[in-house]
């Protein structure tokens, strides 16, 4: 199999932003939570399932897949966040990602097929121990080649138990990725969580 050229990284970069869990616990958003909680019990059995998540900026978006991360029990997880400073870097997001699972062998240049046929096995072995969960978040602001990946991968997703969970701002969500997350709303595959402000109980209680 091919396998996949992407920019360099610093380590504290991934550590920073890759597998992170806040430790507090989250307020409200009760359907939310259950909502993922059926999606990951589905896991197991359901390939190519799909989270995605928007939202205003500072709604909790962030905050909801940190929850996911931990309710992923014995799921592998990966994830990254994208930056609007790496939005010209090829690939910047799943070298955040996958930096310590990128395959060896000569890299496929220049052909983006290639390149997500290498993804997509490379996830699929990934899954192959535990079913693999694959957050990625502010999408709105990742590069172009990440973003037709990702949406490659959630349009046609590895014959494994991997689940892809996206955040991205309302309204921002880059066009290629929202007819990918159409594409799976018409398989069954996709849970849409649009985040609405907390309640005046709940935001009494946040504070």
């Amino acid at each position: 199999a091919a396998s996949v050229q992407l920019p360099n990284r610093t380590a504290a970069a991934a550590i920073g932003e890759t597998r992170r869990v806040h430790e507090a616990a989250l307020i409200g958003r009760v359907p939310e939570r259950e909502a993922i909680a059926a999606a990951l019990r589905a896991l197991p059995a359901s390939p190519g399932m799909v989270v995605a998540v928007e939202g205003e900026p500072g709604i909790g978006k962030s905050r909801l897949l940190d929850h996911l991360v931990a309710s992923a029990g014995p799921c592998t997880v990966l994830g990254a966040r994208a930056s609007e400073f790496e939005s010209d870097l090829p690939y910047a997001l799943w070298t955040e990602a996958l930096d310590g699972d990128l395959p060896g062998g000569a890299p496929a240049h220049g052909d983006r097929h290639r390149t997500h046929r290498a993804l997509r096995e490379l996830l699929g072995s990934l899954a192959a121990p535990h079913p693999l969960v694959l957050w990625t978040d502010d999408v709105q602001w990742a590069d172009p080649a990440s973003v037709e990946a990702l949406a490659a991968l959630v349009r046609r997703p590895p014959a494994a138990p991997v689940m892809f969970a996206l955040a991205a701002r309302e309204g921002q969500l880059p066009a290629a990725l929202g007819a990918a997350l159409a594409a799976a709303d018409r398989e069954h595959r996709l849970t849409a969580l649009r985040l609405a402000p907390l309640s005046e109980a709940e935001a009494a209680e946040l504070v």
